[in-house]
């Protein structure tokens, strides 16, 4: 293919004339460049419908990779959350449709069940994970564990007692624990940061269909059936449930397409697979790790993972009032049918809330306010349901408000993949470890605020649901000060990088790599170790030898680069995806930066980051001056005055050549 060069002209100050000059390959320009279909200069109502679907928008063979992923990869992921959220919460549907009458289920059954089912859950969630990371497949593990769950669910329909409907809920849990945080890793590994967003809200909110199917299947099982072949209408349906989710696990077999670097799907031929990792390597998603004791240390000691885990917890955590919802209309005097059949508006609600807000979110990025807005409408809706005694329709009404609280946690899920996004094991483990600490309050949460015995009104319950989301918008506030670190270690620490990686072509030794860091390396294709903020550093001092200049560069310039690089969002997923494949890497120390670091060095580098174009002409300029005094070993280095860098944007990596 030829290559597509598109001249950018730079001014000068008449000495030198130059310019910038964008490089290669058609598909790179049209397409890497374009994952912000935005970007695409496309049909108006391909942009307007690309606000809501982006598949639509971009150029053709972005469109086309994307509608494979969402025809396949996402429809299985829906339809395996839809099917897991069924048989998570038919026992809800099956409490009020005469189980409790037929088990005698008088006390607080009804919570131990659940409870059960969460221990399930707890043990089996990070297990699940670390085996997707090294030994299983997700296109396997996960359609295994579904066949599985199906087979304990079609189960319970047979128990005769409340103390076989325990140890079945418990395994339903347990193979059910790599579904949520397994599904979340695979959307987080393919989709990119303008596209996962509503694509979770999707995902997670398969699980309201589920609960509207629940409801809706069993009011007519319950009609239909109820006493066919001597079995009760919610005996009928967890056989029904089971039954349904076995086709579902098979498709997921052909449809997972495990992750970009070790795809073997079926629908991807050759050149998309190796588009596929482009396109994750441009949003800084680094490729597989294998799993080991240090590299489980390293995700549990990250404070990624922790400012992640509370806004994570809390926000799920805040509108769990809507599962008491179906005990407040059976309170009220509401018959079977709609006691099942209401809440399904509300799950509806969760549906156009959770997909209006994940669009949003990737559509203007600022998903902290996001996440704010919805907590502020959950906590409306839990005073209203803490004061009580007001009348009905307006009880009716913030039931109804609590399902806005779902659109919050895809939100936050998207959000910490895009953190984690250099870190492939921290994406795996993100989301099972706020699921672990989650139904680890789920185990026992519910026993103290809602005690069934209370129902539908209790004490403090909705009190403390207040107090969550006050902790959720506590914990996305304190998580979005975490990503926007001192603008000056961040200006540096882009710099450094841009520089490390951004080499020329000629043949100078890479300096050893300061020990527990990153090793730092030029891009493969080429390999001079020394950054245009080194090159502008010669340029301002031009009597410097080039020995004192590589001394100056191994001890200063690095480690200030090392003792800066955690001050930067983006600069770990950057490393990692241009370090060379054979390097093993860890993750960067904190180091005191060493004396003599100068005050223009920081003003230069602040201006190569924020004005990108005009800098590199400033710096050109100094560079080209510069060129005509320095000796000859300094001239291989620099590669004849090609200079050869990287600007990196939030959302693009795009290469410059400066000539």
């Amino acid at each position: 293919m030829a290559t597509n060069e598109q001249p950018i002209p730079v001014a000068t100050d008449g000495k030198v004339n130059q310019q910038i000059t964008i490089t290669g390959t058609d598909s790179e320009v049209t397409d890497i460049e374009h994952n912000d279909p935005r970007s695409y200069k496309s049909s108006p109502w391909r942009k307007f419908v690309g606000i809501f679907w982006d598949s639509v928008d971009g150029s053709p063979k972005r469109r086309r990779y994307i509608q494979k992923l969402d025809t396949y990869l996402l429809s299985y992921i829906c339809l395996g959350y839809f099917i897991k959220q069924i048989d998570q919460t038919n026992m809800s549907n099956a409490y009020v449709s005469g189980m409790k009458e037929d088990l005698e289920l008088y006390g607080n059954e009804r919570n131990w069940l659940n409870t059960y089912f969460n221990v399930g859950i707890i043990l089996g969630t990070l297990p699940a994970q670390m085996i997707q990371l090294r030994w299983v497949r997700p296109s396997i593990w996960i359609p295994c564990c579904e066949l599985f769950w199906s087979i304990f669910v079609i189960g319970m329909g047979f128990a005769k007692n409340v103390e076989t409907l325990y140890v079945l809920r418990f395994f339903v849990g347990f193979a059910e624990a790599c579904c949520f945080p397994g599904f979340a890793a695979l959307l987080g590994g393919w989709y990119g940061p303008m596209e996962l967003g509503k694509r979770a809200g999707l995902f997670e909110q398969s699980s309201a269909i589920g609960e509207m199917v629940s409801g809706y299947l069993q009011a007519a099982l319950y009609t239909g059936l109820n006493g066919t072949a001597g079995k009760a209408g919610w005996q009928w349906m967890f056989v029904f449930d089971g039954i349904i989710g076995i086709p579902i696990a098979i498709w997921g077999l052909f449809a997972i397409p495990d992750l970009p670097h070790t795809t073997r799907a079926f629908y991807f031929g050759k050149e998309e697979k190796e588009y596929g990792i482009e396109r994750v390597e441009s949003f800084g998603r680094a490729p597989p790790e294998k799993l080991t004791f240090r590299s489980i240390g390293r995700v549990f000691t990250n404070w990624r993972l922790w400012a992640f885990v509370l806004p994570y917890l809390m926000v799920g955590q805040a509108n769990g009032g809507t599962r008491y919802f179906n005990l407040w209309l059976k309170d009220k005097g509401y018959s079977v049918v709609d006691t099942n059949t209401l809440p399904t508006a509300g799950n509806a609600l969760s549906i156009v809330a959770a997909i209006g807000f994940g669009v949003a979110a990737d559509y203007t990025g600022h998903n902290a306010i996001l996440i704010v807005a919805v907590e502020l409408l959950v906590i409306a809706a839990n005073i209203i349901l803490s004061v009580w005694y007001v009348p009905n329709p307006v009880i009716l009404f913030a039931n109804y408000l609590l399902y806005v609280g779902f659109a919050a946690q895809p939100i936050v899920i998207a959000w910490g993949h895009h953190l984690a996004a250099a870190d492939p094991n921290l994406r795996q483990l993100l989301v099972a470890t706020g699921n672990v600490i989650s139904y680890c309050f789920n185990a026992w949460l519910p026993l103290g605020l809602f005690p069934t015995y209370d129902a539908p009104k209790y004490d403090y319950g909705y009190q403390i649901l207040i107090l969550f989301s006050v902790l959720a918008i506590g914990g996305t506030v304190a998580k979005k000060a975490n990503t926007v670190p001192n603008p000056m270690r961040a200006l540096l620490a882009f710099a450094f990088a841009l520089g490390t990686y951004a080499g020329t072509n000629a043949q100078a030794p890479a300096p050893a790599p300061a020990p527990e860091t990153y090793a730092i390396m030029p891009l493969q294709t080429n390999t001079t170790p020394f950054p245009p903020t080194s090159i502008a550093f010669v340029a301002k001092h031009p009597d410097m030898s080039f020995e004192d200049f590589k001394t100056h560069y191994e001890t200063q310039h690095i480690p200030l680069f090392l003792s800066l690089v955690d001050g930067s969002r983006y600069i770990e997923s950057y490393i990692l995806q241009y370090a060379p494949r054979n390097e093993t890497t860890t993750k960067p120390q904190l180091f005191t930066p060493p004396q003599g670091s100068e005050d223009w060095e920081y003003d230069a580098i602040a201006s190569i980051v924020y004005k990108s174009q005009e800098a590199y002409e400033e710096l050109g300029k100094k560079y080209a001056e510069h060129y005509e005094t320095i000796s000859d070993d300094e001239a291989k280095f620099i590669d004849q005055a090609k200079l050869r860098a990287v600007v990196v944007r939030e959302g693009e990596i795009t290469q410059f050549v400066l000539k």
